[in-house]
């Protein structure tokens, strides 16, 4: 059974949080994995607006989910935003995505935000599936185009 926890509750997964998201989308070429570590660092303090949560299976770690204020520089008037989905490649499929993208729609309507962004190039129609609605496509230097969603909450 997978479970949801939040970095406030479980600072130790700090480390394996920052690993997944410095390999799947910064990696060596845009930041250190030190730089990532600090960023992600505000998800454990308790009350802070950035919020991450990690799926479980027991110990296992399956994979991650934020919120954050801000997640795309072209679009610096839009936030929350949903960032940093990430499962582990072998756990796709059985539900652990969905299962954070909840986690993530609860905590933002918990603070009373009425909207929640994301932006994707990979995985659209999962989103869409699960009610996101494209905003605008956003074309990126040296990058593919990206599809900026939105979801009322």
């Amino acid at each position: 059974m997978i479970e949801i926890v939040s970095l406030v509750d479980r600072p130790d997964l700090l480390p394996t949080l920052a690993h997944w998201a410095w390999h799947a989308f910064w990696g060596p070429d845009e930041h250190t994995l030190e730089e990532v570590l600090r960023a992600y660092a505000a998800s454990t303090r308790p009350g802070h607006r950035q919020q991450s949560f990690m799926a479980l299976e027991g110990a296992t770690p399956l994979g991650t989910a934020s919120l954050v204020e801000q997640d795309l520089a072209e679009r610096p008037n839009l936030t929350p935003w949903l960032a940093a989905v990430y499962t582990l490649p072998e756990h796709r499929g059985h539900g652990v995505a969905t299962s954070l993208l909840h986690a993530v729609e609860d905590a933002a309507r918990a603070r009373g935000d009425a909207t929640l962004w994301l932006y994707t190039h990979t995985a659209e129609p999962l989103y869409a599936r699960l009610g996101w609605l494209v905003h605008e496509r956003v074309p990126r230097q040296a990058a593919p185009e990206v599809a900026v969603m939105r979801r009322t909450l």
